[in-house]
């Protein structure tokens, strides 16, 4: 378990929205201010791809694959680069016949990578901001 001794006083965001609204939250959240002098700017750009996994006999979707990739950038109250990283996951959902259903699935799917994601991006903060 780490201390958090730092501020995340901004946090920009580029790329996906969805995405990146849920990884602003859960970071923001995560991290509670902290009443010292070491404040930090976040930068954030993500993307999302979905690309087809799998088909059937009858050249039919049966499985699609979502992949977040996420870079992240922090700096110091300077604007001076300081820590720099890129985090990757994937999942696999299956496709639906029912449009709705398809979307559904999709952004349940997109939920769950955020998180784990965003779990990623506070521990890498955490550990790395205690080095400097």
């Amino acid at each position: 378990m780490f201390l958090i001794k730092f501020n995340i006083t901004e946090i920009e965001t580029s790329g996906d929205k969805r995405v990146n609204y849920k990884l602003k939250n859960s970071i923001l959240e995560n991290l509670k201010k902290d009443n010292n002098n070491n404040n930090y700017k976040l930068s954030i750009t993500s993307s999302k791809n979905r690309s087809i996994k799998e088909k059937n006999i009858n050249n039919q979707v049966t499985k699609y694959e979502i992949n977040i990739i996420v870079k992240v950038q922090l700096f110091n109250n300077i604007n001076e680069n300081i820590l720099k990283f890129q985090l990757s996951e994937k999942n696999v959902f299956n496709a639906t016949k029912q449009h709705s259903k398809l979307i559904n699935e999709e952004k349940r799917v997109v939920e769950q990578i955020t998180e784990i994601i965003s779990e990623k991006i506070i521990d890498a903060l955490i550990e790395k901001t205690n080095d400097i």
